[in-house]
């Protein structure tokens, strides 16, 4: 069953209302293969290049030229875990060695330590001058300055504020504001323009997050659990995940452009065409539900091309399933709530999901 997360999103421990209104999904699945037989973790895109770690090694790929095959940069690196190209220079945190190293994009042998006060540093963000990265083990964000000559590094906030196994893997900056995945199912963050701020709970329900992209307002998280990729449009008051690739197989890190989505899986990377997404996104604008809110039954429009249909409750759990007739569903023995509706087609692809209020 694939587990629906759509609800109201906890906030500093409190839930926000819903509001009334469509929420419109797009699920796809058209992808191109870039690598295969590889265990690839981190990825990070600069230029045409595409790093990616994997092993103890860093690779990258030319990705106007896929089929030419990975380039090693250097192997033998304990486990590199976070990456970032800032000014000609790879940082990268070696989440076994403890520390974090800079490369020479145009001399790999030209390495020097940038920091080694962690314990197992983790991914990575530059702003600026300052390199902020989540040390898992070590429970907390730390940031050092890259700058200056100094391999000190200076702890920003703690992790495990709700549990003493609050581990932090992925992060991002974003309105000065860091954010990091927590072992724990949800999102932290932390203002990093008040030193005495406490790290709060942005998100929770997403099941493992491990790593995350802001692009201006939303917020896109690899549901690692749940083999998904998700998105949060964090302008809007009430926080809402929706689903934007399911179909993925024990995922571990996104990076995105402009026109592609590129996600490492268990032994494979992906590259997924956005201009999929929108399109599909288009074709849905078409269906609506109503009455919404309902009380018995809830008419269809736009679902010509639709058969089947499964509606499930808040917490993901299916409570109706059947074939559409006359493009109307029956709801009355619903009980009140919330309630999404998936929309398949005749080859039981998933084309639309909505939300609907059962009076």
């Amino acid at each position: 069953m694939v587990f629906i997360n759509i609800y109201a999103i906890t906030l500093k421990y409190a839930i926000l209302p819903f509001f009334i209104s469509f929420l419109l999904f797009s699920v796809y699945s058209q992808s191109e293969i870039l690598t295969s037989n590889l265990s690839p973790h981190v990825l990070i895109k600069h230029n045409d290049k595409l790093y990616i770690s994997h092993a103890n090694t860093i690779s990258w790929l030319d990705l106007n030229d896929i089929d030419s095959g990975l380039n090693m940069v250097i192997g033998g690196f304990q486990n590199p875990a976070g990456l970032q190209v800032v000014n000609g220079f790879l940082y990268v945190a070696r989440y076994d060695a403890g520390d974090i190293r800079k490369i020479n994009l145009n001399d790999y042998t030209d390495i020097s330590l940038v920091t080694s006060q962690a314990v197992s540093p983790n991914r990575i963000r530059v702003i600026g001058d300052e390199l902020y990265f989540s040390d898992t083990m070590g429970y907390r964000i730390r940031k050092t300055n890259i700058a200056d000559n100094s391999i000190d590094s200076e702890v920003v906030c703690n992790t495990n504020f709700i549990t003493q196994t609050g581990r932090a893997g992925g992060l991002d900056i974003k309105d000065n504001y860091i954010y990091w995945c927590s072992n724990g199912d949800f999102i932290g963050r932390f203002d990093l323009t008040n030193p005495n701020a406490e790290p709060e709970v942005y998100v929770t329900g997403i099941d493992n997050p491990v790593a995350m992209r802001f692009e201006e307002d939303i917020m896109y998280v690899i549901a690692y659990d749940d083999d998904k990729l998700v998105k949060i449009d964090t302008s809007q008051e009430t926080l809402v995940v929706e689903d934007v690739i399911l179909d993925l197989d024990a995922p571990a890190e996104i990076e995105m452009d402009e026109n592609y989505f590129y996600i490492s899986e268990d032994n494979r990377i992906r590259r997924f065409d956005r201009s999929t997404l929108e399109s599909e996104t288009i074709l849905e604008k078409s269906i609506s539900l109503f009455p919404n809110p309902v009380l018995n039954v809830i008419n269809i429009s736009g679902a010509s091309s639709f058969l089947n249909y499964h509606i499930y409750d808040l917490n993901g759990r299916k409570v109706s399933t059947g074939q559409l007739q006359n493009n109307t569903i029956d709801v009355g023995f619903l009980s009140k709530g919330m309630y999404v509706i998936e929309l398949k087609d005749e080859n039981s692809k998933i084309s639309s999901r909505q939300k609907f209020l059962k009076n």
